[in-house]
């Protein structure tokens, strides 16, 4: 429900509700956006509030996973923090932090596409390939 539609639907004074007063609801829902933002993918289903639940919500059973991801980025969108001793960022993109020269085949819109990198992600943990994660083999003392 749109702030509008809440709105219309709480400003009548009678203490009746529109239905109750057997008026029809009046709900349009328009979305505002800047000119620069045409075209632009939308990050999120409109089910999920933001990455991290939408992972636990999918995920969640796989061991590790969310707690790898968690630490990885806190499921932010963000190039690595990690600072390489040339004085560079490591080049790990996304919620799922994608090694960008690792994995050719993904491109950085992708990584960086939260729902897209953590469905990523889970496959990797699934296909037993979690340990490519820094963060997870902190988790399970591998490191």
């Amino acid at each position: 429900m749109s702030l509008i539609t809440l709105i219309l639907l709480t400003l009548d004074t009678s203490g009746l509700s529109l239905q109750e007063q057997g008026k029809p609801l009046k709900t349009e829902t328009k979305d505002y956006y800047e000119t620069w933002q045409a075209g632009a993918p939308i990050e999120m289903p409109a089910s999920f509030l933001n990455p991290r639940e939408y992972a636990i919500a999918n995920y969640g059973h796989i061991p590790y996973f969310i707690e790898t991801l968690d630490r990885e980025s806190g499921f932010q969108s963000i190039q690595s923090k990690v600072i390489r001793k040339d004085g560079t960022r490591e080049p790990s993109y996304g919620c799922a932090q994608i090694h960008e020269p690792s994995h050719p085949d993904i491109t950085r819109e992708q990584a960086m596409d939260c729902i897209w990198s953590i469905d990523w992600a889970a496959q990797q943990f699934l296909a037993g390939k979690a340990s490519m994660w820094t963060e997870y083999r902190k988790l399970v003392g591998l490191i």
